[in-house]
Formats: structure tokens, C-alpha cells, sequence
């Protein structure tokens, strides 16, 4: 299967450089553990130099597939088009783009502190037989992740992005958090708001209960951002942290002795006397090369 990843230089809390950070690097040696299959990398045309190409890595500069759309976002949300909670959103809208202009269809997305453990071939079946425009993650109330997303086709991603232009427009910032009483407009609770008022299909975060969707089909279940907090910390907190605003954490903190293992380098859950496979792990510490499959592996 093909997959995308993108870096976009930009300015926010705790970026130093516009350039790829060097966890990416980490990102794209574990991917390549598993998958074989083209890796496309949408980055700022002066960032090209730093990415690998070959082994079926191909690079894009970004600016070539900017658009109108783009524009119109930028104009309409209260943050510089450079900075950090732009940039989460009008990634999708480059996506979505390039999709389009290269005829791409089934394809993951995931972000570069994301660590994957799986075949993306092999679930391919999966993901045709189930979805048919895109599925995220859920984390917690009002909010939607894209950590690892399969996308169908383009057309399902331009409807979520005119959906975001839509809603800026209609209501603006201060409309759209007086409405619906989110914290924050980011793509995040955006995505949460699409979800509500169109639908959004979902990929399986637990095996168990509500948010266990289509976990018999996998026999797996994706990281939205807990179970990889939980195994390598926060910015601010160590590891064994257990978000209690996420689903998982939840889950985590009602049963103490539920955790994630490793079996050859790979991450399970293991609850009730089971393991269950996890897919993907988000690293949003960014210390990624610990819980590399070689890494764990070697222990």
C-alpha cells in the first residue's frame, strides 16, 4: 500500500528548525521495517535535501500542489499560515491535492512521530472491504486524530476540508467555540466536529466496548496518541502516563493491570489474560528509538 507522510517547516511550541525533525528519520526506519511499498513525502521544496529518496521513498516539494483552497482556509483561520495549528490543517488540503494529481487511491497517512508495526499490504483487503472514504482514530471527547488514517480516495478528504471552510465562514472562530464548546478550533476538534455533523468512520483503538469498531475484522487495534504515551511519556510527563480525558487512559487507569508488552519487537496490549496487537504507536515525546522494532527486539 502506499503511504504519505508530510513535514512542513513552521513556528509553535517546541520547534526549533523549519526543517525535518530528526525523529522523522526514526519514522520512515520503522515504516520500512514492515512496508515495502512507495512512501511519498510531502515537505517545503528548500527541505528536500534532507530526506532520503530510493528504497521507494519519493519526495515532493509541497508548494506544487498549494491551491485556492489553501488560500481560503489561511484566510479565514486566526493563525499565521506559517505556524504550527495552521499547518495540521492545511496538510490535509496538500493531501488532498496530491492525491488528486497523482490518481491515488487507498492510501495510509500518518504523522512523522508515528512508529508502525504492520504490513500495510496485508491490511489493504481490510480497509477497501470496510471504508470507503476515510477512517481516523478517536482519542476522547471532541477530539479526532489523523496519527494514522487510511484514506479511499480525494474526494472524501475535499469534503472534509470544505466542510472545515464552510464552518469558518459560516460562523467563524468565536462562533464556532461558542456553539459547540470546544476548547480550541485545531484539526482536532474539527475533525470531532465533522464526525458530529456528517460522519466519520473510525478504526478500532480498543477491542473492546464503543470504540473497538471493526476489531474483529483487524484482530488489532491502532494508537491514536495513549498507548504510545503510556509506553514512552509526554513532553511533560514520563512514562506509564494514563491520560484520563482519553479512551484508553480510561481504560488504563480502571484496570491496573492491563499494560502494553513486547513480543519481538512488536507492541501488544494485554488485558483480561489477552494480547492484542497494536499497529501503530504515537510518540508524542518524540524519543522514538527506544521502541523501534530493533531496539525492542535487541532487550
Amino acid at each position: 500500500m502506499t503511504s504519505i507522510l508530510t513535514h512542513q517547516g513552521c513556528t509553535g511550541p517546541y520547534i526549533t528548525s523549519r526543517r525535518p525533525p530528526a525523529h522523522m528519520a526514526d519514522c520512515i526506519e520503522q515504516y520500512r521495517l514492515f512496508n515495502s511499498g512507495n512512501l511519498f513525502i510531502l515537505t517545503d521544496r528548500e527541505n528536500l535535501q534532507y530526506l532520503p529518496t530510493g528504497d521507494g521513498i519519493h519526495a515532493f516539494a509541497i508548494e506544487d500542489y498549494h491551491s485556492p483552497k489553501v488560500t481560503r482556509f489561511e484566510s479565514l483561520y486566526n493563525f499565521k499560515p506559517d505556524e504550527f495549528w495552521c499547518v495540521t490543517f492545511t496538510r490535509l488540503i496538500y493531501i488532498e491535492n496530491f492525491l488528486k494529481a497523482h490518481g491515488l487511491r487507498h492510501v495510509c497517512e500518518f504523522a512523522n512521530d508515528i512508529l508502525v508495526y504492520c504490513d500495510t499490504d496485508a491490511l489493504t483487503p481490510t480497509f477497501k472491504r470496510l471504508y470507503h472514504g476515510f477512517a481516523l482514530t478517536p482519542c476522547r471527547p471532541q477530539h479526532v486524530l489523523d496519527g494514522f488514517a487510511y484514506i479511499d480516495n480525494w474526494e472524501a478528504l475535499a469534503d472534509l476540508t470544505g466542510f472545515w471552510i464552510k464552518m469558518l465562514a459560516t460562523l467563524g472562530i468565536e462562533g464556532i467555540l461558542g456553539k459547540y464548546k470546544y476548547d480550541m478550533v485545531n484539526e482536532m476538534t474539527m475533525m470531532h466536529l465533522y464526525s458530529q455533523e456528517v460522519g466519520i468512520e473510525t478504526l478500532p483503538i480498543l477491542p473492546y466496548g464503543p470504540h473497538s469498531n471493526n476489531f474483529n475484522e483487524f484482530g488489532s487495534v491502532f494508537d491514536p496518541a495513549t498507548y504510545g504515551q503510556f509506553v514512552s511519556g509526554t513532553r511533560t510527563d514520563g512514562p506509564g502516563v494514563k491520560p484520563q480525558n482519553h479512551y484508553i487512559g480510561v481504560e488504563l487507569g480502571k484496570h491496573p493491570e492491563y499494560s502494553v508488552v513486547w513480543n519481538e519487537g512488536v507492541p501488544y496490549f494485554s488485558h483480561d489474560g489477552k494480547l492484542t496487537k497494536i499497529n501503530n504507536l504515537h510518540i508524542h515525546s518524540k524519543n522514538m528509538r527506544p521502541y523501534m522494532s530493533g531496539e525492542r527486539a535487541a532487550k
